[in-house]
């Protein structure tokens, strides 16, 4: 076998080229070895990036080899691609303002239902024809301060009635215009016998504050509610006159005080329980105190 020398002559080749010869063979075998190491490289990456599966246990693709870590927003922790497995939150309540408990996302505005309208101001009251002077005060006190409801109260009732109501109003008008009628009405020095004249029908007696409450509770309840009514037209008229106009004329007042105190009360809070007792552990506990000399 010949050399490099040897092909050299046996071609009829110079030195110098042959020398070229040699180095050009040599090149090209490093060329090979470097191409045949890349490839190896390559294949050695292709099947060490196969599909992996994440931290969820779903398979992910391509060249994403990291373990996708699910964020809140969907995304990957691990390398910010986007991922598929990522889970996704339905709203599901709505908050009270019309978002959705979950996001915040607004789907549309909530349906707020008004409660109820509770308050009288005289629409609800009935006025019903007195048949006294006390019925058409307390239908008044239940109209509240309705001017036209008040009026009612003593339409088609007797010239006794509408001429003991107008000097009652008169009184109100001329002393005490703009205030709540019934402070006026209580006042010894206002317009109690005004009052007197009307709700009493000028009479008086010889019972004490607390006996008179003891007959009045006797026609009406007990002792421990009579007053939660005391506005509504009476039940019992002929029984509860007789006990309020057996009273002196200070039971008289101590004793309506009382009454009226209670109805103020519970009027404002209608479903309470024990209103009556309620109040006089509060507001009207001192009157209630007058009355029956509970210290």
């Amino acid at each position: 076998m010949l050399g490099h020398s040897g092909r050299s002559v046996a071609l009829g080749l110079s030195a110098p080229e042959a020398l070229a010869i040699k180095k050009g063979e040599e090149m090209k075998l490093s060329w090979t070895i470097l191409i045949s190491a890349i490839a190896s490289v390559a294949i050695g990456c292709s099947s060490s990036d196969s599909d992996t599966t994440d931290t969820t246990g779903n398979a992910t693709t391509g060249t994403d080899v990291m373990a996708d870590v699910v964020s809140s927003d969907g995304s990957d922790e691990s390398d910010g691609m986007t991922s598929t497995d990522s889970a996704t939150s339905t709203d599901e309540t709505d908050g009270a303002d019309g978002s959705d408990g979950a996001t915040g996302t607004v789907t549309g505005a909530d349906v707020i239902i008004a409660p109820p309208d509770t308050s009288t101001d005289g629409t609800d009251t009935v006025a019903v024809v007195a048949n006294t002077c006390r019925e058409a005060i307390l239908c008044r006190l239940r109209c509240d301060n309705d001017t036209a409801c008040a009026e009612t109260c003593t339409d088609g009732t007797s010239q006794a009635i509408t001429d003991s109501i107008a000097s009652l109003d008169g009184c109100v008008a001329e002393k005490c215009p703009g205030d709540q009628p019934t402070q006026c009405w209580l006042d010894s020095e206002i317009c109690f016998t005004e009052f007197h004249g009307c709700f009493y029908d000028g009479k008086t007696g010889a019972k004490d504050c607390e006996e008179t409450y003891e007959c009045y509770a006797n026609c009406v309840s007990d002792v421990q509610t009579a007053f939660e009514d005391f506005d509504q037209t009476p039940a019992n008229p002929e029984c509860e006159d007789g006990c309020l106009q057996d009273a002196t004329l200070e039971a008289q007042q101590d004793l309506v005080t009382w009454a009226f105190c209670i109805v103020e009360f519970c009027s404002d809070q209608p479903d309470l329980q024990n209103c009556q007792k309620t109040a006089e552990n509060n507001v009207c506990g001192s009157a209630a105190n007058q009355c029956t000399n509970f210290q």
